[in-house]
């Protein structure tokens, strides 16, 4: 197994494991995934399944105030990692969502489309202090075009109806607008 080999030595910051020759300097692996291939054999099989780790719950600049990650960052970090797929989950909106899709398309990984809706345990339409009582998070991803749509009128909903200092969804709506959500 790979954790039982020993370090054989210690040459300018490389490390050499035995059995292996030390990597040269200044060659530069294609991907994570070949390197780790190419460095352990066999025993990549293990190392391999957090390549296909996928992040759902991403805030872009589009979540404001709480996210800083620029989309073409994203995307192309997705693909150094040999991601299968990223989402986007933005705070209450969905500003971002057309510009993650045909960015992420364009580079080879599968689009994930959500949000992260602010949900009130009374009436959305109501314009009351409910700050930290009960108010709560839910994120919502779109699993086909039906879950899209029902995703961006729920997300319009929260800003037109339910808009108290955060765009608000209450059980109401989401139980009307939830086929093709997760």
């Amino acid at each position: 197994m790979f954790l039982r080999r020993t370090i054989r030595s210690v040459t300018m910051g490389r490390v050499q494991l035995a059995g292996r020759p030390a990597p040269r300097c200044g060659r530069r692996e294609p991907s994570p995934r070949n390197a780790t291939r190419r460095r352990f054999g066999k025993d990549a099989d293990f190392l391999m399944a957090a390549s296909s780790f996928v992040h759902l719950h991403v805030h872009t600049h589009y979540s404001l105030l709480d996210g800083a990650t620029r989309i073409k960052a994203l995307i192309e970090r997705a693909k150094e990692f040999d991601m299968p797929a990223v989402a986007i989950t933005d705070h209450g909106n969905m500003f971002g969502a057309i510009e993650f899709y045909t960015a992420a398309r364009k580079a080879g990984v599968k689009p994930i489309i959500g949000c992260e809706a602010y949900l009130t345990a009374g009436d959305r339409r109501l314009k009351e202090s409910t700050e930290g009582k009960n108010t709560f998070h839910l994120l919502l991803l779109a699993m086909n075009l039906q879950g899209y749509k029902n995703l961006i009128k729920l997300a319009s909903i929260g800003y037109t109806e339910g808009f108290y200092r955060k765009p608000r969804i209450d059980k109401e709506i989401l139980r009307e607008l939830s086929d093709g959500l997760i």
